[in-house]
């Protein structure tokens, strides 16, 4: 996931390259409506010989199911199964004040829950518009029963943070692929990785890995014992040494 950066076309292609080399399967781009489009610049510099995919980060209520759909067959005739998409409800934000004017609801998109049912909506529709075609792989993200529907009928995987997954494992089971976000730090000796965890916020400190190379692999293995099919690395901003997952990644890779 990559959170510390706008980065520019280049940089992004660089990005792509070395974490290909690595073994990452995927990285997420973020939405920020004041951003660049990042679906535009992986058109841009797609590399047919790598093998990692993009992530773009789609919110709902910024685009019609007709026209995601037309965008997604356009990066398919560039390169089949290069593109994953995570699909979520997200915010609004205080510069969006044009929503009332692209979309036609019975309800406004004010809370969270508003924007979970339409996104409900917004699946179903894209589902009918590609009743007869190849449906893209979405990572949904949430953890409501709503959310939770969604990923199971229209999702490849569901996203949630790697504590809650853990503290209620149950409410995941019929979902095919279970992602959980995490922070991953790596020292030399557990008890360096564990004080700087105390660095963290609270919250991040619930969903962080810390400890030595050996230490998170096995604790990402243990993972596996519960469920958890992917791992998504929230890499903190405060780390310096973010190069210690890279190599655990390829590590983890070959075996």
């Amino acid at each position: 996931m990559d959170i510390n950066s706008s980065p520019d076309i280049n940089s992004l292609k660089q990005m792509f390259e070395d974490l290909d080399k690595f073994g990452y399967y995927s990285i997420l781009m973020v939405y920020h409506s004041l951003l660049p489009d990042y679906w535009i610049k992986c058109s841009n510099i797609l590399d047919k010989d790598l093998k990692i995919k993009y992530m773009p980060a789609v919110r709902t209520y910024a685009l019609s199911p007709e026209y995601f759909s037309m965008m997604y067959d356009a990066f398919e005739e560039i390169q089949e199964d290069r593109i994953v998409f995570n699909v979520l409800a997200g915010n609004i934000l205080p510069e969006e004040k044009s929503l009332d004017n692209l979309i036609e609801i019975s309800h406004p998109l004010d809370t969270h829950h508003d924007r979970v049912l339409y996104t409900k909506k917004w699946l179903a529709a894209l589902k009918r518009i590609r009743s007869d075609k190849k449906f893209p792989s979405i990572v949904i993200s949430g953890t409501s029963a709503d959310s939770l529907e969604s990923a199971v009928e229209y999702g490849e995987y569901s996203l949630c943070m790697m504590d809650d997954y853990l503290e209620n494992m149950n409410k995941y089971s019929n979902v095919k692929n279970k992602m959980v976000s995490a922070i991953i730090v790596i020292r030399d000796s557990n008890e360096e990785a564990f004080n700087f965890i105390k660095g963290l916020k609270p919250y991040e400190q619930k969903y962080c890995i810390a400890g030595t190379e050996d230490y998170v692999i096995l604790f990402i293995k243990k993972l596996s014992d519960y469920g958890v099919t992917d791992i998504m690395i929230r890499p903190s901003l405060l780390d310096k040494e973010t190069h210690r997952i890279h190599s655990m990644v390829k590590k983890l890779t070959e075996y």
